[in-house]
């Protein structure tokens, strides 16, 4: 009974600790919100040029058919310190403030592929750190659900879409850790397959 009167006692500043978390979490995924992460643009040789970093920006978001105006690349930052003597290739994050060009270019990322000396370079949003873990986790999840369930993966099947649920958390680690099935009809999918079934 002692135990219940302390819970009782507790409950308030715990819901006070949790809603602030997420009002936090929210906040920072709003100030993300229009950043997009570059990935593999070569880095000037003596350095970093904010000059140069923009000029690779621009090549690569007009190599893809995205009409966008060199003075909306804004807050230009390579990610991670300069090592004197690295191979390592820092990011770059920008800001980009029409939702409609960050949509465009998210979607045509993929034709970066077939272009010589940017084939490398990746486009992606900025996550905060809990949506990187979750992602991880998902992934984590999904290599889980392949190995149990290859039939369900072949030439002319995949993914149709991972609804996550941070209240699912628990649910995704216990599959994650072979624990528990995933479950593929009815209420709580996790992951919904198409393809051969």
């Amino acid at each position: 009974m002692k135990d219940v009167a302390e819970m009782k006692l507790k409950l308030p500043e715990v819901i006070s600790e949790k809603v602030s978390e997420v009002f936090l979490d929210k906040r920072e995924e709003e100030l993300r919100a229009n950043n997009m992460i570059f990935f593999n643009l070569k880095e000037a040789e003596n350095g970093s040029s904010k000059e140069r970093d923009i000029e690779l920006l621009w090549e690569a978001i007009s190599s893809i058919g995205i009409d966008l105006d060199p003075s909306q690349l804004e807050n230009v930052t390579r990610l991670g310190r300069l090592f004197p003597n690295s191979t390592k290739i820092r990011s770059i994050r920008l800001s980009i403030e029409s939702r409609i060009k960050r949509g465009e270019l998210l979607r045509n990322a993929h034709k970066l592929k077939d272009i010589g000396r940017l084939s490398k370079v990746g486009i992606g949003r900025d996550l905060t750190q809990k949506q990187r873990e979750n992602n991880i986790i998902l992934k984590k999840t999904l290599e889980a659900t392949k190995k149990n369930f290859p039939a369900k993966y072949g030439l002319s099947g995949g993914i149709r879409s991972l609804n996550f649920n941070p209240d699912k958390l628990l649910t995704c680690q216990l599959v994650q850790q072979g624990l528990l099935s995933p479950p593929l009809k009815g209420p709580g999918t996790v992951i919904k397959w198409f393809g051969s079934q």
